[in-house]
């Protein structure tokens, strides 16, 4: 056989193998691959299969590439990931080679990446690669007569060794000790027919090539299909296990099941004996009522003939003292009048006196009365006496108030009539007074209200959402009508204490929701996650069964233990960091740790695999974050924000939206132990929420660790102080696209430390600046900073500080940037300098296609050569120059009209000012 068949031969085996080892993990995906030697062009399927065979997600790769360019780009990423990050040596294979479909370059690729994931990982006694993969052949068949492996050519020429291989799989599917090693052709065709249709291994071996042996057989191809039998063998070893697990849980089930109907007997047999108890109890309580009401019923006979002459009492002690309060009345008024009588003012006095001795006398008669009233029972004839010598009292009472009543009342209209005059005038200067603040104090108390009460109703449902509804019995619907009514009548600054009160009191009511919630959760046992780890212990690791129960992290020595062998509260300033993945020695797999710390406490665990390692990390922090927030809300009286408390307990989270409330400092320290785990967070948006610069420099040590394409602080309170540390934050960034700064106090420092993110990331092509104070040193540097690699492709500065100076900086960076298709300069106070020098690069921009450069102070010169660049390029849609009020109409801009097929979509006429 010549060499080139016997390549040819080999390419053969290799498009088989290829294929049916893609389309088993594509299959994941519901993707298939017909032909691996050209549907690997574009790049998707090979990306789409290097996810999941490591597990790791690819950044950048297109889904739908239109253009060769997208292709090959594609088959960069899976290249870079493949020589990197799996460590695959690839000599003179590029991009460009798997793009335009090079069969010999592709399969070289893909027999690399074979070897790497599917033979280099094949270990046994300290053996790996083809000499791993050869021990392991040996060991399955050195019990099998006529099989002898010594390499990966002549010892399989017969069929008995791959026979061999099948029958220690499953005995069923073969009968070995009837075959007959001298039917080399027969035992080969039967072994690839059972290993495809029962073991899924396609044939990729030729049995007259197999038969011929010697030069005949390629060497690579047994590898190759060896290797398959090992992973086929690997695979069913893990399957069988399962199976076996299954049956125990199975087992435990019945016998759990069992348990459950003795209980469940028991409890009926206990329920009847009390119920029998209870019947007892309630008949000897029932006697006893019987016997209670009868002594009651003549008790109730005494107290209400006491209770009458009680009321008569109190009823005479208060006309006597309403007696006393007219007498002293009269006296005070009498000592304001000059002409009042000393004589009457003694007789006053004396009569005063004599009532309150009166009142005096009342007073212990009605303490003796009620001492007798809890004395034995009084005859009838001495209860009517007393009844009427305390009425004839009452009279006389009565008479001598109304007396001192018509008295009180005549001086005091007397006086009424004085005095009206000054409280009309008081009134109306108080109504002045009240009139000129009531207007503002009015709309600001509605303001108030207005805004406590959307916090209010949109929180407090949230919560009750969040934790099932379970407190609706004592937290009642709010009611705005019962607050209006509370609040009317008092005075304004009453109201606002009294609304800000009621709102303090629903926060703290969803704070203990949360908190409740929490309880209950731990109370229930509810497990939020749980599996094997390896826990290190004073001399040696051992595996343990861990239990994420709220906010306790609680091990076993096994799953099926029911007590616990320790536990680790994660609410005692908790922290969880991810370490190096180690090899031990011996081991054929990394192992991936996570160190614990509590206080002066660590604890060391370590997961199987790097995915399971991210799972408990995440499900850890997330908790973690959760307390912590939960404790700061309480320390600071704060009202919880529902979404931050949701974000960490989604299962998965590609954007988080905080905007449009205020952001506060614990959220800030909650998010950072929250979100490093959160690598599928794509979008992360802030907008509007009072950030401030403090609050980014604390973010920015978490957006270090995330993959975050889209990031939104615009509307906020930010200055320069706070840029350098973002850039920094993003500097190693690959992925970042867009980046929302509009509406902040960002000046050219700002923009200088954000250059050289903004000037060298070929995936950010996103820079909105906006409404800041960005002047021309600052749009400079970014020019400066501008490199083949800059991809932005929107200019948007509108509302700063340019002038004409920062106009030709930003001509420049233009210039200087291809992919720029709309330049936003609006309200930057450029005039004709500016324009001529930004026309001047309009002119031969080939991708600018919007400009918008009004409310500027653009005169008859720069308009003029705004439209030579807009005639000039073609590729311009529109150029507004609106709001330009030093644009005057005359023969200088008889040009700017007169250019055959401009439209004009916005045209306002004005007066020029003088």
């Amino acid at each position: 056989m010549s060499k080139a068949d016997k390549d040819k031969k080999w390419e053969q085996v290799q498009i088989k193998a290829f294929t049916s080892w893609f389309n088993s993990t594509l299959g994941k995906r519901n993707l298939h691959v017909e032909d691996i030697t050209t549907d690997l062009k574009d790049g998707t399927c090979i990306c789409h299969f290097l996810e999941i065979a490591t597990g790791k997600k690819l950044a950048g790769w297109n889904k739908k590439p239109k253009m060769r360019v997208h292709q090959v780009e594609n088959q960069g990423i899976a290249l870079k990931h493949i020589t990197k990050d799996l460590g695959v040596h690839l000599v003179g294979i590029g991009s460009e080679d798997l793009a335009d479909g090079n069969v010999k370059l592709t399969l070289g690729t893909l027999w690399s990446l074979f070897r790497r994931m599917n033979i280099e990982s094949i270990s046994a006694e300290g053996k790996s690669s083809e000499d791993g993969l050869l021990l392991w052949l040996q060991k399955m068949t050195e019990d099998y007569q006529n099989v002898s492996i010594q390499d990966f050519k002549d010892s399989f020429s017969d069929g008995m060794a791959f026979s061999a291989l099948i029958h220690a799989f499953n005995p069923e599917l073969i009968d070995f000790d009837s075959l007959d090693p001298s039917d080399k052709a027969g035992n080969l065709t039967r072994a690839f027919d059972i290993a495809e249709q029962k073991l899924g291994i396609p044939k990729l071996l030729e049995v007259d090539d197999m038969v011929a042996g010697g030069k005949a057989i390629d060497e690579r191809s047994v590898i190759l299909y060896s290797s398959l039998f090992f992973h086929a063998y690997v695979a069913d070893e893990e399957r069988r296990k399962l199976a076996d697990s299954k049956k125990g849980l199975a087992a435990q089930m019945e016998e759990l099941r069992a348990q459950l109907a003795a209980a469940q007997a028991r409890n009926t047999e206990l329920e009847s004996e009390v119920v029998q108890m209870r019947e007892e109890e309630v008949k000897a309580a029932n006697d006893r009522v019987a016997e209670l009401e009868a002594k009651i019923k003549a008790l109730m006979e005494e107290i209400k003939y006491l209770r009458e002459r009680a009321q008569i009492e109190i009823e005479m002690r208060s006309l006597l003292e309403d007696k006393v309060a007219a007498l002293s009345a009269m006296i005070e008024q009498s000592a304001e009048d000059r002409d009042a009588s000393e004589a009457e003012r003694a007789r006053l006095r004396s009569e005063l006196a004599e009532m309150r001795e009166r009142s005096d006398q009342l007073t212990a008669s009605l303490e003796s009365q009620q001492y007798e009233t809890s004395s034995a029972l009084t005859s009838a004839e001495e209860k009517e006496q007393r009844m009427r010598e305390l009425e004839e009292r009452k009279s006389r009472l009565q008479k001598e108030i109304q007396d001192l009543r018509d008295r009180v009342a005549r001086e005091i209209a007397r006086r009424e009539e004085k005095n009206k005059e000054v409280l009309r005038l008081q009134k109306q200067v108080e109504m002045m007074k009240t009139r000129e603040i009531v207007q503002g104090k009015a709309q600001v108390g509605l303001d108030c209200l207005r805004k406590n009460l959307h916090e209010h109703l949109e929180d407090l449902y949230k919560w009750r959402e969040v934790n099932e509804a379970e407190f609706k019995d004592d937290a009642p619907d709010f009611d705005l009508a019962s607050v209006i009514a509370d609040i009317s009548g008092k005075p304004f600054g009453e109201q606002l204490e009294f609304l800000d009160g009621q709102l303090q009191k629903e926060n703290a009511t969803l704070r203990r929701i949360i908190k409740l919630g929490d309880d209950k959760k731990s109370l229930d046992g509810v497990v939020l996650k749980e599996g094997l780890l390896t826990m290190k212990g004073r001399k040696e690791w051992r595996d343990r069964w861990f239990k994420l129960i709220g906010s306790k992290l609680v091990y076993f020595e096994s799953e099926e233990a029911e007590e616990a062998a320790g536990a680790i509260q994660l609410d005692q300033s908790c922290d969880v960091v991810r370490q190096k993945a180690v090899k031990e020695e011996g081991a054929a797999k990394k192992l991936w740790p996570l160190k614990i710390t509590v206080g002066d406490r660590k604890l060391f665990v370590k997961a199987a695999t790097k995915k399971e390692r991210h799972a408990w990390f995440l499900a850890l922090t997330s908790q973690i974050a959760h307390v912590m927030y939960r404790e700061l809300c309480e320390q600071k009286s704060a009202r919880p924000d529902s979404r931050i408390v949701n974000l960490f307990s989604a299962a998965g989270l590609p954007e988080v939206h905080l905007g449009n409330a205020p952001f506060t400092d614990h959220a800030a320290q909650a998010l950072v132990k929250g979100l490093p785990g959160r690598d599928d967070v794509e979008a992360f948006s802030l907008a509007k929420a009072d950030v401030t610069d403090e609050q980014v420099v604390v973010l920015a040590d978490v957006f270090e660790k995330m993959s975050i394409k889209r990031l939104d602080l615009s509307g906020n309170k930010l200055t320069s102080g706070s840029m350098e540390r973002l850039a920094a934050a993003f500097a190693a960034s690959e992925v970042l696209e867009e980046v929302d700064l509009r509406d902040n106090q960002i000046d050219d420092a700002g923009l200088a430390a954000l250059a050289a993110l903004a000037g060298s990331k070929p995936a950010l092509h996103t820079l909105r600046l906006a409404g800041n104070k960005v002047g021309a040193e600052g749009i400079a540097a970014l020019a400066a900073a501008a490199t083949d690699e800059c991809a932005l492709r929107q200019l948007c500065f509108c509302n700063n500080k340019l002038g004409d100076a920062g106009a030709k900086s930003a001509a420049e960076l233009v210039g200087k940037v291809k992919s720029i298709t709309n330049v936003m300069l609006k309200g930057n106070a450029i005039g004709d300098e500016g324009a001529t020098a930004l026309a001047a690069v309009l002119k031969v921009a080939i991708g600018a296609s919007e400009v918008d450069v009004s409310d500027n102070e653009i005169g008859a010169e720069g308009a003029i050569a705004l439209k030579d660049a807009f005639t000039s390029n073609t590729n311009i849609n529109s150029i507004d120059i609106s709001g330009n009020n030093k644009l005057v109409s005359g023969s200088a801009i008889a040009d700017l009209v007169s250019a055959d097929g401009l439209s004009f979509p916005r045209l306002t006429l004005a007066r020029a000012s003088s």
